[in-house]
């Protein structure tokens, strides 16, 4: 077992008076790539959230290197986690590079610009990602794949020891699927960065991830290594749907198909 990065106990999540989710206990080592999965509103998202304090935990305790999460300031808590959200649409009119630089904020000093040590920085990881021909765009010029690798890029820019990413795929085609979980995979695989990612298709999920944490019901339906928690049953059960669960032959992970009616 590796050193543990991040231990989640006994969380409880939600809003004001609305608990989401409780009684969520996990913990993370270091290198892994673990993905989250589960229905729409089985508060995968209010999780990460929670996690990065950008909403408050109704009850329970997070540690991030031993060292309780509350007693991060704002700017430690960026200089060790990165975290690229939803896709959003895009209200003003920002360069690439506008964005780039942003990832580098939580390192300077108030009023200061970038060094060259933030230059080189940035400079690294646009070649590490390969958007160096999207530099001088602006940012509502670009499809939602590119856009998406920019505010990766942003994310590697802070030198994170985590990466949380919310549906990082959302609304691309396959091809840009597979090309950003390639780029995930080499990153924690690589780079060492450890990675949190919330996902929605089972199959991404499954074939990229060393564990999957399933949420359900308002708790942790499941949580281990895909071929123990993909079982046809518990995603019958949790996705209210009938499918069949085979093992990749390449991969040798499971592989959901889904059932459609007509061929039941």
């Amino acid at each position: 077992m590796g050193r543990i990065l991040l231990n989640v106990e006994d969380l409880s999540c939600g809003y004001g008076e609305k608990v989401v989710l409780k009684g969520i206990s996990f913990q993370m080592e270091e290198g892994e790539f673990l993905g989250i999965i589960g229905p729409n509103g089985a508060g995968k998202s209010t999780l990460l959230k929670t996690i990065l304090r950008i909403i408050p935990p109704l009850k329970g305790r997070i540690f991030f290197r031993d060292k309780d999460i509350s007693k991060f300031s704002r700017i430690m808590l960026a200089q060790e986690i990165a975290y690229v959200p939803q896709q959003t649409q895009v209200w003003f009119s920002f360069s690439v590079m506008e964005i780039l630089k942003m990832g580098r904020y939580p390192f300077l000093r108030r009023y200061k610009s970038e060094a060259k040590k933030d230059l080189d920085i940035i400079q690294e990881k646009i070649k590490l990602t390969g958007i160096e021909n999207l530099v001088y765009s602006n940012l509502e010029e670009l499809s939602w794949g590119e856009r998406q690798m920019v505010f990766i890029t942003r994310a590697l820019i802070q030198e994170p020891k985590l990466l949380f990413l919310d549906e990082p795929t959302a609304h691309l085609d396959v091809g840009h699927e597979i090309k950003i979980f390639d780029l995930l995979y080499r990153l924690n695989r690589q780079n060492n960065i450890s990675i949190i990612s919330v996902l929605h298709d089972l199959n991404l999920a499954s074939q990229y991830c060393d564990r999957l944490l399933i949420l359900f019901d308002g708790r942790i339906e499941k949580f281990g290594k895909p071929e123990e928690v993909l079982d046809y049953r518990t995603i019958e059960k949790i996705y209210d749907t009938v499918v069949i669960v085979k093992e990749n032959p390449i991969t040798k992970r499971p592989y959901v198909f889904t059932i459609p009616e007509k061929f039941r």
